[in-house]
């Protein structure tokens, strides 16, 4: 990741389940270009970043006139959710989800083979990417928390009124 990432929490716990690969280069990331600390423990965090077990597949795309495959699909499904220890929300569960395709020739094994290892890998950083954009979009005020009342006149109807507003964010981009 190049440039300085800024975030709305100072130290984030990542809880991932099953990728190591994923965590190590998550974290690398998070404490190579942002403001926030990785911390050790959730209880010594100011948010949680949980992550279950990341998606990976791979489909066929496309068949030859024999019937033998021509081209593959992979992809990878990176689902989250942000929140403090008390389980409020910072982010909303998001997912993340990249695609990659392939074309494939019998007698090209090994190298098809390595082109694809060689894909996973950047897809994963695509999408550790993507996943630090999104937690830096973060907003300084948790979802789900309301704001004060905001009065407004309304000649139709009363004339004033008072309503209660809620912060939310979309989880998709």
């Amino acid at each position: 990741m190049r440039g300085q990432a800024t975030y709305a929490f100072s130290s984030v716990y990542v809880n991932t389940t099953g990728a190591p690969a994923f965590d190590t280069e998550l974290k690398r990331a998070l404490e190579g270009a942002g403001s926030a600390k990785v911390a050790p423990t959730a209880a010594g965090a100011q948010v949680i970043l949980d992550i279950p077990p990341i998606g990976d597949e791979k489909d066929v795309l496309s068949l030859s006139g024999g019937g033998s495959v021509r081209e593959y699909q992979l992809v990878m499904r990176v689902n989250f959710r942000l929140h403090d220890a008390d389980g409020v929300e910072w982010l909303p569960q998001g997912e993340i989800l990249i695609r990659r395709a392939y074309t494939f020739n019998e007698t090209e094994v090994l190298a098809r083979d390595i082109e694809e290892q060689r894909l996973l890998r950047e897809m994963q950083s695509d999408a550790i990417a993507q996943l630090i954009r999104r937690l830096q979009a973060a907003p300084q005020t948790r979802v789900g928390h309301t704001c004060r009342s905001v009065r407004t006149i309304s000649p139709s109807i009363s004339p004033v009124v008072s309503r209660r507003f809620t912060l939310s964010t979309a989880t998709s981009r």
